[in-house]
């Protein structure tokens, strides 16, 4: 392979889409990305359009590849949403929306499993406890609700699938690690469950063809070239989901690394050697990097608060970003970084989209304790900031109180963009983190799988080495951290109590507006 030869991470997530193009060392050359919406229908209910995704994705490559040349394009990878569902016909054909991972209506399915199943067991098989956000859940849910709809579904597709096939992969694919969130995947055994696909009422040709992640699944087709200026014969690999991809894209393929995603979501990750099912606070994946595994410990907003305060309460911002071409995000920052550390006892509980690890708990709500008379908007817009890392924080506690090492700690995700949350967030950790010189760390995870795929490197490791790199070491300041730490009692102290107390009533109360 030439070495001025380009790779291409197409970053297919919850909220946008966006296309990095990297050459061989991991320098970014070019990038383009596109935003589209989420339809929040009721409360708990989340869907999305899959045309609106496909035109996003090829606007935001046409735009990319559009800065390069590009017949210097070796490979192409993926890096998409996980745990998306999406029912088509045998060949592919959209037969209603897309129900997002954000969405929680089918609890009632979750307590069906648990009955017919069991918990413990099931996550025993699976990796992850029943979950309203899964794909078998939702498949229960449509089998109920929508059973025209389940009975015209030859296929049940995630994200990926469907943009490899548009693109030009033979046959619907989906990697190894992406398999468990279909809910009906062994984890240790890597295969499909044949209980929990007969709950379902299904079988293995209703999914694409399991392969490992940076596995090449065909070429780049004449007519996707043309929507998206990707070259045609291109090879094409699978990728990922983007919290595995953003693990890769940050080196973090052996134990010892963990890593920490702030996106829409935020994620925590740590590889293992062996699967981790006795852990039930966490969820137990197989990792991109073959016969290993990986505990993860996702947050179900994160920087998705952010952005709601942002469109609540900053629509000064986003005048003043509009008039001058500026980003609102940026604008915020500058507000919430007016406020001390610890926002003056302001505590914000960042559960938007309900409580994941370690709690799981869907009747979860967000929730601003403490304020007064003296607590301005850059209180309001920091204490979102520490909210969101001391949710994290709380699940490394977990991990460290398990024993498993915190040897070091690399940071991705968009909110590595904002000096301010790297700061915060090893202020509130209390160890130093590591911010890398590729802060999209999906995208050029993506990229490094289709380098894998397509033979660019010979493995992981290789791709690795010469694609990852570290920019920056951020260090605690022992004083904040002293303060945030009595900040992350009190959370955890509110949060018991919600739980006990009022979380369940607003949760019915909601349910009935």
């Amino acid at each position: 392979m030439e070495s001025d030869s380009l790779l291409v991470g197409i970053d297919v997530g919850t909220t946008g889409s966006r296309c990095m193009i990297f050459e061989m060392n991991g320098q970014c050359v070019a990038s383009a990305y596109r935003e589209y919406p989420l339809h929040h229908l009721r409360a708990g209910w989340v869907e999305q359009s899959v045309p609106e995704i496909m035109e996003a994705t090829t606007s935001a490559c046409l735009e990319a590849i559009g800065k390069i040349d590009a017949e210097r394009i070796a490979s192409v990878g993926l890096s998409t949403q996980q745990c998306a569902t999406c029912p088509t016909t045998s060949t592919g054909e959209l037969i209603r929306p897309m129900i997002s991972w954000q969405d929680i209506r089918a609890e009632a399915q979750v307590q069906h499993i648990e009955s017919q199943i069991g918990a413990a067991r099931y996550q025993s098989i699976t990796g992850v406890p029943p979950l309203a956000n899964s794909t078998l859940t939702k498949i229960l849910w449509l089998r109920e609700h929508e059973p025209d709809t389940f009975e015209r579904a030859g296929k049940w597709l995630q994200v990926q699938d469907l943009v490899l096939k548009f693109l030009g992969a033979e046959d619907f694919f989906v990697d190894i690690p992406q398999a468990i969130f279909y809910g009906m995947w062994d984890v240790s055994k890597l295969d499909w469950n044949d209980e929990l696909l007969a709950l379902a009422g299904l079988d293995t040709s209703h999914f694409g063809k399991v392969v490992p992640a940076g596995t090449q699944v065909g070429e780049i087709s004449l007519i996707a070239a043309a929507k998206t200026g990707l070259p045609a014969g291109t090879p094409l690999c699978v990728g990922g989901g983007d919290q595995a991809c953003g693990a890769v894209g940050m080196g973090a393929i052996s134990p010892g690394i963990t890593t920490i995603t702030l996106g829409t979501s935020g994620m925590v990750t740590m590889s293992t050697e062996k699967p981790r099912i006795d852990l039930t606070e966490f969820l137990t994946i197989n990792h991109p990097t073959t016969g290993q595994w990986a505990l993860q410990a996702p947050t179900l907003a994160a920087a998705t608060c952010y952005g709601w305060f942002r469109d609540t309460f900053g629509q000064a911002e986003i005048d003043v970003a509009e008039r001058d071409d500026s980003n609102a995000f940026e604008l915020l920052n500058k507000l919430a970084a007016q406020a001390p550390p610890g926002s003056d006892g302001l505590i914000f509980l960042p559960h938007l989209n309900t409580a994941g690890a370690p709690y799981w708990n869907t009747e979860a709500r967000g929730a601003y304790l403490g304020f007064m008379q003296n607590h301005s908007r850059s209180h309001f817009a920091r204490a979102v900031m520490e909210g969101v890392v001391i949710e994290v924080h709380d699940n490394l506690m977990r991990f460290a109180e398990h024993g498993l090492p915190l040897e070091v700690i690399r940071l991705g995700g968009g909110a590595t963009h904002s000096p301010l949350w790297n700061q915060i967030q090893a202020d509130v950790y209390g160890k130093p983190v590591q911010v890398l010189e590729e802060q999209e760390s999906t995208a050029l995870g993506a990229a490094i799988l289709a380098a894998v795929g397509a033979g660019v490197f010979s493995d992981i490791n290789e791709a690795v080495a010469a694609m990852v790199h570290i920019n920056a070491t951020i260090d605690p300041d022992p004083a904040t951290h002293a303060l945030l730490a009595e900040t992350y009692a009190i959370y955890a102290d509110a949060y018991r109590s919600l739980a006990a107390t009022a979380f369940g009533k607003i949760a019915r109360l909601q349910a009935k507006a």
